[in-house]
């Protein structure tokens, strides 16, 4: 049997829901990343005041908070499990070219190591690319199973978490209530025991946490807008210290999203093969029960004491819920002729986003905000950060659309798919056969 010639898919082949939701994904993630870019990192452990809590400020907190933290990610890791069964298609006859295989583990391993650059070589402390290359290794064995067996699967891990969380919820009710009810007895100035001090001790230093340091602040800021060696050395740091430590974590965050990704495939869900009952119906049921307990534990969060929330527990069931949200809803969009309008330029930002995203750390991380360059660290809080990226979003917009004109696919795709398919790719429109996946 002669070897298949393996090239990336015919522009007529493409799903084009895909392509909308690869891109309002990769463009969205944006809004959640400049945040660590041009402002304290400390924000991301506790305290959302730092960056600004004016009502502007606040506005733009609760909508990231609400729709997009997590649900962007959640879209990419749907649409990774998707992209695997779409490449590993041919695997899955009993006569399925080996091929086929070489390539998909040869992608995920130039994935890993374009996360490492995006990591080490651009300084982006948040890079999520090595994370989608790890897992693709997991999935490679799951692509035979029945659908649902891998709803099962990806069920089967949220249950696992939310336990894991509900675990915790139980830990942080007994110490909380443990400090309240030693202050009551030191307040009317009964003794208190060995564990009573110990209770109030850990109350105390659980609110300390919340409240960085001005020291902390002033060091990090002297960091970001020094030296460049100083500031490489800080961004490394970061990694090391606080994401390299939950690898395995970062690696499973994806990895069942993506076997759920797969699963949705299978059942037609991601690409729109449902009904418009069934998107409907889908958004409705999802989007409820996810944005309130997402508004749930915000109300508890905001209130910046620390207390134990209840709807903590299914933080990551709330996140899946918004994600299937956004997918029906996308899906009953296309549908409408202004929905297909509005939504169709995004088209151009899915097949170009692994290049909009390393262009997007590239200019946080080495243009816009470090002291060595236009030095705008720490100049803006929720409201300013969230103009500039949307700014940048429909510049990225216009330059995707622009760029597909003449070109096959974004630049670093093109380094990509040469790289994995072990020979030069067509690039200039002209002269192309395929366009990239």
């Amino acid at each position: 049997m002669k070897p298949p010639t393996l090239a990336p898919k015919d522009a007529s082949e493409r799903i084009a829901v895909l392509d909308i939701q690869r891109g309002i994904a990769i463009l969205l993630i944006f809004l959640v990343n400049i945040t660590n870019m041009g402002n304290s990192v400390y924000e991301h452990f506790g305290d959302a005041r730092l960056l600004g809590w004016q009502p502007k400020d606040r506005i733009c907190w609760w909508v990231i908070r609400l729709f997009v933290d997590g649900t962007q990610r959640g879209l990419l890791q749907f649409l990774f499990g998707a992209g695997a069964l779409i490449l590993l298609s041919r695997t899955q006859r009993p006569e399925g070219p080996v091929a086929v295989a070489d390539l998909y583990f040869r992608r995920n391993f130039l994935l890993i190591f374009f996360g490492l650059f995006d990591i080490f070589g651009l300084l982006w402390f948040g890079d999520i690319l090595y994370q989608y290359g790890a897992a693709a290794l997991f999935l490679f064995p799951l692509r035979r199973l029945k659908s649902k067996t891998l709803l099962a699967i990806s069920l089967a891990a949220v249950v696992v978490v939310t336990a894991q969380s509900a675990n915790r919820y139980r830990h942080q009710v007994a110490s909380y209530t443990a400090s309240q009810d030693a202050q009551k007895k030191q307040s009317l100035h009964q003794p208190l025991t060995t564990q009573d001090a110990q209770a109030i001790a850990q109350r105390a230093a659980k609110l300390a946490s919340l409240r960085t340091p001005t020291s902390a602040l002033a060091e990090e800021r002297s960091v970001r807008m020094g030296p460049f060696w100083n500031y490489a050395n800080w961004c490394t740091h970061i990694w090391l210290a606080f994401v390299y430590p939950t690898l395995v974590g970062n690696v499973a965050e994806v990895l069942f999203p993506a076997i759920l990704g797969m699963a949705l495939y299978k059942f037609g869900v991601t690409q729109g093969e449902r009904s418009t009952l069934f998107y409907a119906c889908s958004a409705v049921f999802c989007y409820i029960p996810g944005l309130a307990l997402r508004a749930s534990d915000a109300l508890v969060f905001i209130k910046f004491e620390g207390l134990p929330s209840k709807a903590s527990i299914f933080s990551e069931l709330a996140r899946l819920l918004i994600t299937l949200g956004h997918v029906a809803l996308m899906n009953l969009l296309v549908r409408t002729r202004p929905g297909l309008r509005l939504l169709t330029p995004f088209k151009a930002a899915g097949r170009t986003a692994f290049s909009l995203y390393l262009i997007q750390n590239f200019l946080g991380m080495w243009i816009l905000f470090p002291g060595f360059a236009f030095g705008l660290f720490g100049r803006f809080g929720w409201f300013g950060l969230t103009s500039i990226a949307l700014a940048i979003m429909i510049a990225q917009l216009l330059l995707a659309t622009l760029w597909l004109h003449f070109f096959t696919m974004g630049p670093l795709e093109w380094v990509w798919r040469s790289l994995a398919y072990n020979r030069q790719q067509p690039f200039r429109k002209h002269v192309a056969q395929f366009e990239a996946v």
